[in-house]
This record gives structure tokens, sequence and C-alpha cells, in this order.
């Protein structure tokens, strides 16, 4: 799942998290941003989604799909 908005405050996201049940989430965010992003209220949302992958910490991810199978690859 890719978390919109760079990880602002969204008071659907946990029932869409609910609905989706998403086994990875990534939350595209600069480092230092001025905005404060990704914002307590998101992360607290994406609690139970197993892998949260972070740009502003993780550099960059990729994620590959093929013959069924997930890859996340990073370059920080």
């Amino acid at each position: 799942m890719k978390v919109a908005h760079h990880g602002s405050e969204d008071p659907g996201l946990p029932d869409l998290v609910s609905r989706l049940r998403p086994r990875l989430a990534v939350v595209e965010v600069g480092r230092r941003n001025p905005y404060g992003h990704p914002a307590q209220q998101a992360l607290g949302a994406l609690r139970g989604v197993p892998a949260v992958y972070r740009t502003d910490r993780d550099g960059t991810v990729r994620l590959t799909v093929s013959g069924g199978r997930m890859a996340v690859a990073r370059d920080p």
C-alpha cells in the first residue's frame, strides 16, 4: 500500500488499513520536511501492518511483483 499525502493526518486511514489488511506500506516523505510528516496519527494507523517503509528513513523503496511473489529493495 502506498500511503497517501506523505503520511499526513487522515481520519479515513485506519478504516482503509482495516479493510485492505496490507502486508506492506510505504510512506513517501522527505527528511526533515517542514510539515512534520508522517503524522503520528498516520503511523498509529499503520501499526498493524507487518512491514512499513519510510523514504525519509529507508531511502528509495522498490517493490517488485513477479509470479505471485513480492520483493522489496531499498537504496539508502
